[in-house]
């Protein structure tokens, strides 16, 4: 599913000085979502690992199994 970026904010952590993104996107609802109309907006927190995302881009988040099988934001895919 395609998730386009209408926000950005870029963080640095003080606990570890890595440096985070926080994109702010909008995406259509998924086909078994009932009830719903327009679009789901969604935030997405992802390591900054140098990749050029802009405000109007569309991008994949690629996701990962994580602790006790929740979905974790392990990458971010610039369609």
């Amino acid at each position: 599913m395609e998730y386009t970026v209408v926000g950005i904010q870029r963080l640095k952590s003080k606990k570890n000085g890595k440096n985070y993104l926080v994109l702010q996107t909008v995406h259509d609802f998924d086909v078994n979502s009932k009830n719903t109309t327009g679009q789901c907006v969604e935030t997405l927190f992802v390591e900054d690992t140098g990749i050029h995302i802009e405000v109007g881009n569309f991008v994949k988040p690629i996701w990962t199994r994580g602790f006790n099988g929740q979905a974790v934001l392990e990458n971010i895919e610039i369609m």
